[in-house]
């Protein structure tokens, strides 16, 4: 019997840069669930959850950090989405019209210098997400634009392009990391994992020095919000070829967990 397509919850609405990464990493037909936030997508019903960890310019995504700071979802996968910005308005705007920029804040961040040089730009607005700035720029009174993908221009009626390719580095990335309530139910991977993530509180130090075999490649603190100055500390490792089995039983400090061992496609040595 064939199983049905899966729901999948993301951060909405269609148009975003994560609707994009939901399409490149889950099964054809299946179900879309946008969210009006990154906290809603964590605790929607759906039967896969996709959210953006990290961006190569901007770094870490701080909603998602939040999120897992208390999350039984486990990690299953990863997707990397080129990301290309473009500046969005009401038909016939012109530049000199604009005085307010909205947008996700790891969008307004990773286009600062260009936003710098919009003549008559007053303030800058963060919203939940690039879709939905797009979305109140289509309904505005045409002095404001929006910082978001191309795509919008298709799906909110009224929106033109003003310009593209406004990111502010060449080289501009974002992680997606795919989650599962059931990850023993999903799919097994292609390949054995090589990438795992943990949540641990306290002394991170036993997790700058990991296991024979496993590389260090990024660590994130967040507040834990039960004491002063008490942490969860994300540590993400590589699995390395060759690297043993590794007994994780020392994560075992209240609410420390293994948050997802999965597979990405990047070379060894590389993030």
């Amino acid at each position: 019997m064939t199983a049905s397509p899966p729901t999948v919850a993301f951060l909405g609405p269609l148009g975003t840069y994560t609707h994009q990464a939901v399409l490149s990493i889950c099964p054809p037909g299946s179900t879309l669930l946008p969210q009006p936030s990154i906290g809603a997508v964590f605790t929607a019903d759906a039967d896969l959850y996709l959210a953006p960890i990290e961006n190569s310019t901007h770094g870490s995504v701080i909603e998602t950090l939040d999120a897992l700071r208390s999350t039984a979802l486990s990690i299953v996968g990863e997707t990397r989405l080129p990301i290309a910005h473009s500046l969005l308005a009401q038909r016939g705007t012109q530049f000199a019209d604009i005085q307010t920029v909205l947008s996700h804040e790891q969008a307004l961040g990773q286009t600062k210098h260009y936003l710098d040089t919009l003549p008559s730009l007053q303030q800058r607005i963060r919203v939940a997400s690039t879709a939905e700035a797009a979305r109140i720029v289509s309904v505005g009174d045409g002095a404001s634009a929006a910082v978001c993908s191309a795509a919008c221009a298709e799906v909110f009626e009224g929106l033109e392009v003003l310009a593209s390719g406004i990111q502010d580095s060449g080289c501009n990335i974002t992680r997606f990391l795919l989650l599962s309530p059931h990850p023993t139910s999903s799919p097994p991977p292609a390949h054995p994992p090589n990438r795992i993530l943990l949540r641990l509180s306290g002394d991170p130090a036993r997790a700058l020095a990991p296991p024979k075999g496993y590389r260090l490649t990024r660590v994130d603190r967040r507040p834990r919000l039960r004491e002063k100055w008490e942490d969860w500390w994300f540590v993400e490792l590589e699995v390395r070829e060759g690297a043993g089995e590794v007994d994780w039983d020392w994560v075992r400090e209240e609410g420390e967990r293994v948050l997802g061992r999965w597979w990405v496609d990047v070379p060894e040595g590389g993030r």
